[in-house]
């Protein structure tokens, strides 16, 4: 592997002079000291990479679906490393046991199949979030010494485990119908916006708008959209304090309105 990175470096260097190949890669590498997280400038650069690209991709609609889905797993791996595995696992197996059980007649098979869900997902969560919980409570009910295991805990992994959990309960009770292509629900899945944070989005409600077109409503006006988000108190907390964003942009100026002064930079990037 090491002579492989090797290779491309140098293939890299001689196609492009000598920029610091070596540094860019290790920024769109995972690192456990900094993982990914919304409120990061390398997250705003690449959402803004992903406008464009998407924007470009607006009518194809498999094409866009992949790039959704690959950017989704790959912020998911900055964010959890190589943990994303367990998103593949769990879209894998409930893809699988909902298209069976859609098959099944039997009571008892479709209970067994809805049990075997269960028993993935709430596996792997119970494994990864509640071990050394139970194994504490274990050893002050029995005397027995317990020892905390180190054990990761992927970003979100409540959220996509419940999430794929729900789809297949759907299925069981007839509310929907199973989806016919692994793509999609791999992408109802591990969906971004939504993967590390919430909410739990029901596939009945999430899976019908992706085939649509994108299409912006010709109502939407730029100029009121803006002034009504930056009338927003909480979100100019999270501008210009939490995110640390706004520094350099926004001054203390002590005034009534502190979207003022963000206000009118936007108007002249509008302008």
């Amino acid at each position: 592997m090491e002579i492989l990175w090797h290779n491309i470096l140098k293939y890299l260097n001689v196609q492009f002079g000598s920029f610091d190949w070596n540094l860019l890669l290790k920024q769109l590498a995972y690192d456990d000291k900094s993982p990914l997280i919304f409120s990061s400038g390398l997250f705003m650069c690449m959402f803004a990479i992903f406008i464009v690209i998407y924007t470009l991709l607006k009518n194809k609609s498999l094409p866009r679906t992949l790039f959704v889905l690959a950017f989704s797993y790959y912020f998911y791996y900055k964010s959890s490393g190589f943990y994303f595995f367990l998103i593949a696992i769990v879209t894998c197996s409930d893809y699988i046991i909902a298209s069976i059980l859609s098959r099944t007649r039997s009571r008892f098979g479709r209970k067994s199949l809805v049990a075997l869900s269960l028993l993935i997902d709430l596996g792997l969560l119970g494994y990864f979030k509640y071990t050394n919980f139970f194994g504490q409570l274990w050893s002050e009910m029995s005397g027995m010494p317990w020892h905390n295991m180190e054990i990761f805990l992927p970003v979100g992994i409540s959220f996509f485990t419940f999430q794929s959990l729900s789809y297949t309960i759907d299925v069981y009770r007839r509310k929907i119908e199973p989806v016919g292509s692994l793509l999609d629900y791999a992408f109802y899945v591990s969906f971004f916006p939504q993967l590390v944070a919430g909410p739990i989005v029901r596939a009945s409600d999430f899976l019908p708008q992706m085939r649509k077109t994108y299409d912006p409503p010709e109502q939407f006006r730029f100029r009121e959209e803006t002034d009504r988000i930056l009338d927003d108190p909480q979100f100019l907390k999270y501008f210009v304090h939490d995110t640390g964003v706004g520094k350099g942009i926004v001054k203390d100026t002590g005034n009534d309105d502190p979207g003022k002064e963000v206000r009118q930079v936007g108007d002249r990037l509008y302008c």
